[in-house]
């Protein structure tokens, strides 16, 4: 008798926790929807000015190339430094493609010795730009990590937004818009 009461209690739990994980799935998907649509075709603000690492990287190359991703990593989180791995690895099949297109990663966290540390320690090789302020982030209001990338033209317009490091198709869809945009 008790293991039946047990089990009951487990499987309503189950159930009940399953349908509050569907109706937080429907609210992203509501909120993903209008974020798309606020933001392509419409310009974000990219910080000027800032300290870009590895060391020897022009600038200018990244902020007026024709195509652009940008997104945004908190150094001082040890499991979103993961992403520069992935970056790495999106760079290079950007390169095998040939395709034109480059990648700025707002760096931020407290310490700017821990910044530059760090980068060197990961041998982070694509271009990062040190936002000591996370002025990317508040300034174009962005406060989830799943719209904290972007795919931007040369005048600061989205043209995809999402993060492709936590979605393999999103990921899919980004190099397809790149090569529809490069034609």
């Amino acid at each position: 008798m008790r293991n039946n009461i047990l089990i009951a209690c487990v499987l309503t739990s189950v159930f009940f926790s399953c349908i509050k994980q569907q109706s937080k799935d429907i609210v992203w998907e509501k909120s993903a929807e209008e974020n798309i649509n606020k933001w392509v075709g419409n310009r974000m603000w990219l910080p000027k000015d800032l300290q870009i690492l590895p060391e020897g990287i022009n600038d200018k190359d990244v902020y007026d190339s024709k195509l652009k991703i940008v997104t945004s990593i908190d150094v001082t989180c040890g499991t979103c430094l993961m992403d520069f791995e992935f970056w790495k690895t999106f760079v290079i099949e950007l390169n095998q493609r040939k395709l034109n297109c480059k990648v700025l990663v707002f760096v931020y966290g407290s310490d700017l010795d821990q910044i530059k540390a760090t980068i060197k320690q990961l041998n982070v090789s694509i271009p990062c730009a040190i936002d000591l302020s996370n002025s990317f982030l508040s300034n174009n209001h962005i406060t989830d990590k799943r719209i904290s990338c972007a795919l931007l033209d040369r005048e600061n317009r989205v043209q995809l937004i999402g993060s492709p490091v936590l979605n393999t198709q999103l990921s899919d869809l980004y190099f397809q818009k790149i090569e529809e945009l490069l034609e």
